[in-house]
């Protein structure tokens, strides 16, 4: 702070430099007071020398700042892809850049003295373990930050030094451990306003859930059902608990809906988390039977103690003429088919799944257009995540979206659709993709009462959700077996 302090003068001098490298309007003083006060958690904290004096400096790339303050971020995102590319964070983006435009002005940068490159980004991707590495080993930086992956896993230095990165519980960058009530006090209201961490169930909760779960009095065979990450994190937790676990799954794999992200470069996030889940229940004494339809009749066969029900959801399928032919498809039958997608593409519903299959495909060249019934697009979302995607959406130039626009009739080509004006609109469609929503599989879940006392519903079953009700349902599910 007394360095701070003392070469105040000169932090006006390198406040000009970060700037223009990170397009922020923001007024000096306001830069003077944000970085004097969070000193705990540097971005960037390099060392300049002007005019023969060393300075002590702190730089940021922080999108959620310059989102707050109505700054433009699309001139940054080229810089971003491109070093994301070259496997390198926000960190080492800013710091190179930084060096160089610090030699274009005269000024001299020791990256041989202390340099904390803070590689956990700030809407980049979260560090993998042996690119952190790689960083320090190639000099690039003296030590390594680690922000919101310690929330969503507090023992990653541990598992880092002891070379277990497949045990590592990705942070999905969801920002769901942001209160979004500090910044949109109007659109925030219920659970939207509630801080969490989509793979942590500990995070804000230490005084009801333990860093590690004490063993059951009494050993149960517990039968769990669906293998998505509701249903793979029940497993997991009954078997910490000690408990005697079956893990059944209908299809030849577990994930679940998950499995969209293994043909979405967008959701490598979820990819990580979802191999990493996977990872653990390979690596447990869970029994595992893929490609068994449990119907209720097999608990007289298993006869378990417990059943949790993970049957998961089944997509909408909105009553339109046309929505059976050939060339219609739901999202979720989208995502392995995005291949033989034809070129010009409706999507019907404009929720955070149809944009993020519009912006992609939009991406791989096809003419999209997205039809949203209401005025709003992505309401399912927190603010975060919908200002990124509409930023990312505004930049496909041959991706259009149509809010207050009603899908009436899908033809062999067309799609017939009524704008809220009532004037009728003729689209060209050679592929329909339905992403109206997703539907509980609650009747599937509700036979399977009746046989054994202890039946549980969780996940998208019980509730159409996301990774975090997912993972908290199968967690505190097991934790009271």
């Amino acid at each position: 702070m007394d360095i701070i302090n003392a070469k105040l003068k000169h932090l006006n001098e390198v406040y000009d430099l970060i700037c223009e490298l990170e397009g922020e309007k923001m007024c000096k003083e306001s830069f003077s007071t944000t970085y004097k006060t969070n000193l705990d958690t540097p971005n960037v904290f390099y060392r300049l020398v002007i005019d023969n004096e060393e300075v002590v400096g702190f730089a940021s790339l922080h999108i959620q700042s310059l989102l707050h303050h109505g700054n433009r971020i699309g001139e940054l995102q080229e810089i971003i892809i491109k070093h994301e590319k070259q496997g390198c964070g926000f960190g080492t983006l800013l710091f190179d850049d930084i060096k160089q435009k610090a030699e274009e002005n005269g000024c001299e940068l020791f990256s041989s003295l202390w340099t904390i490159a803070r590689c956990i980004d700030e809407g980049c991707r979260p560090l993998l373990m042996y690119v952190g590495e790689q960083i320090i080993a190639e000099g690039w930086a003296d030590a390594i930050v680690v922000g919101r992956q310690l929330i969503a896993d507090p023992f990653w230095v541990t598992k880092a030094w002891e070379e277990r990165s497949e045990d590592i519980v990705p942070c999905l960058r969801c920002l769901n451990c942001y209160s979004s009530y500090q910044l949109y006090k109007d659109r925030a209201y219920g659970m939207k306003c509630i801080p969490n961490c989509a793979v942590n169930p500990r995070y804000l909760h230490e005084d009801r859930v333990p860093v590690n779960l004490t063993k059951a009095g009494i050993k149960k065979k517990v039968l769990v059902i669906g293998g998505g990450p509701a249903g793979m994190k029940a497993a997991l937790t009954a078997n910490e608990r000690g408990h005697q676990v079956m893990l059944m799954e209908k299809e030849a794999f577990l994930g679940g809906q998950l499995a969209c992200s293994d043909y979405d470069e967008t959701k490598q996030d979820l990819k990580r988390y979802k191999d990493y889940l996977i990872a653990q229940v390979v690596k447990s004494d869970i029994e595992v039977r893929c490609r068994v339809e449990a119907m209720p009749e097999i608990l007289s066969e298993v006869k378990p103690d417990t059943v949790i029900l993970a049957l998961g959801a089944r997509p909408v399928v909105p009553s339109i003429k046309g929505v059976v032919k050939s060339h219609v498809m739901t999202a979720v039958e989208a995502y392995p088919k995005f291949d033989k997608i034809g070129n010009d593409v409706v999507i019907v519903g404009g929720g955070s799944t149809g944009c993020e299959i519009g912006a992609h495909l939009s991406k791989e060249g096809k003419e999209v257009t997205v039809l949203e019934f209401t005025d709003t697009l992505m309401s399912n979302s927190n603010q975060y995540l919908k200002t990124g995607l509409i930023q990312m959406m505004k930049e496909c130039e041959n991706l259009k979206v149509m809010t207050g626009t009603k899908c009436m009739e899908i033809t062999d080509n067309h799609v017939i659709a009524v704008n809220s004006e009532g004037k009728e609109l003729s689209l060209k469609a050679e592929t329909v993709i339905l992403a109206a929503g997703m539907r509980s599989n609650t009747d599937e879940a509700n036979a399977f009462f009746g046989y054994v006392q202890d039946t549980n519903i969780i996940g998208d079953a019980n509730r159409p959700g996301t990774v975090w009700e997912a993972t908290h349902d199968g967690y505190y599910v097991s934790a009271l077996i």
